[in-house]
C-alpha cells in the first residue's frame, strides 16, 4: 500500500510563499521586515559604515571652507581698516590742497581792507613760530625773578569822596555825620587827544609917521592856508619810525583819535621833510 504524500509536499513553492506572505500579513508583519536581529544589526552597520564614508569628504570639505572663510574675513577686516586709514588721509590731502589752491582772502593776499578780514585768516596770518628751542622750565616768573607792580603816584589829578549818605544796615541818615578816610585807591588813565586849531591873524596899520600901510608878518612855519602843526607831524614820524605803521594804517589812526583828513601825500611829505625828524 503506497503512503500517503503530505500535503505540504503537493502545494508548489510559490502557493507556500504566497501562503507565508499572507500569513505574515495575518500575524500584522511586512513581509519585508527582517525578524532576524543578527542579521538587522548588520544591515544597520553597513549602512552606517556606507554613509560615514560619503560623510568624511564632506567633513573635510567643510574643514578647509571654514578655515578660508576665516582667512577671508580677517583680509576683510583689514580691508576695512586700510580704507578707513586711506579715507582719512584723502580728506587731509584735500584740505590742504583747497588751502593752497584757494586760500583765504586776506589783506596780505587780496585787495581787502583789515576791517572786512576774516578773524581765522588775520590770527592764522598773525600767529608766529618761535625758533627758541624749549628749556624745559615752566612757563612763567622763574624762581628769584625780581617782581614788579602796578605802583601809586605821589600826585593825583583829580579827587573823587564816594558819598556815604545812609547806614547800609538800618537806613539811617549820614549826611551830616562826619566821617574818616577808609582807604584809597588810584585809577591811571589818559584823556584822548583832540585837535586844537590854532587861529594866526596878522595886522594892516598906517603908521602915522610917515603914512605907509603895513602889516604884520606870520611866524616861522606858519606857511600854509590850513596846514599840521609840529605836534601831529611829530607823531606821524613817530609812528613811520619807532613803529613801522603803514601809511594807510597811520591815516586810519589820526581820522579815528584826531579827526583830522590826512592824505597819504601828506604823510610821506611829512615823513621826509629833514624838519619834521627835528621836532
Amino acid at each position: 500500500m503506497k503512503a500517503k504524500k503530505s500535503a505540504n509536499s503537493k502545494v508548489p513553492s510559490r502557493a507556500l510563499h504566497a501562503k507565508s506572505r499572507k500569513d505574515s500579513c495575518t500575524n500584522n508583519v511586512h513581509p519585508d521586515v527582517i525578524l532576524d536581529a543578527d542579521e538587522a544589526l548588520r544591515y544597520i552597520l553597513g549602512r552606517l559604515t556606507k554613509l560615514e564614508d560619503e560623510v568624511a569628504p564632506i567633513k573635510i570639505e567643510n574643514k578647509e571652507l571654514k578655515k578660508r572663510n576665516g582667512y577671508l574675513e580677517s583680509q576683510h577686516r583689514q580691508d576695512l581698516a586700510k580704507i578707513k586709514k586711506q579715507n582719512a588721509e584723502i580728506c587731509t590731502l584735500k584740505a590742504r590742497l583747497d588751502k593752497l589752491e584757494k586760500p583765504k582772502k586776506a589783506s596780505h593776499n587780496r585787495n581787502t581792507p583789515p576791517s572786512k578780514e576774516d578773524i581765522a585768516a588775520s590770527e592764522e596770518r598773525k600767529r608766529t613760530k618761535s625758533l627758541r628751542e624749549p628749556s624745559g622750565k615752566k612757563s612763567g616768573g622763574q624762581p628769584g625773578h625780581k617782581g614788579s607792580t602796578l605802583q601809586r603816584e605821589e600826585r593825583s589829578d583829580f579827587y573823587v569822596e564816594v558819598p556815604l549818605d545812609n547806614c547800609p544796615d538800618c537806613g539811617e541818615d549820614l549826611s551830616n555825620v562826619s566821617g574818616i578816610q577808609k582807604m584809597t585807591r588810584q585809577m591811571i588813565d589818559i584823556n584822548f587827544p583832540a585837535p586844537v586849531i590854532t587861529q594866526y591873524s596878522i595886522l594892516e596899520k598906517v603908521c602915522p609917521n610917515c603914512g605907509h600901510t603895513v602889516c604884520s608878518e606870520f611866524p616861522e612855519g606858519v606857511n600854509g592856508d590850513v596846514f599840521y602843526g609840529p605836534n601831529v607831524q611829530a607823531l606821524v614820524v613817530y609812528l613811520c619810525d619807532a613803529h613801522p605803521v603803514s601809511f594807510p594804517r597811520i591815516k586810519r589812526l589820526m581820522s579815528d583819535m584826531l579827526h583830522p583828513y590826512l592824505r597819504e601825500r601828506t604823510i610821506t611829505n611829512i615823513v621826509q621833510r629833514p624838519a619834521s625828524r627835528v621836532l
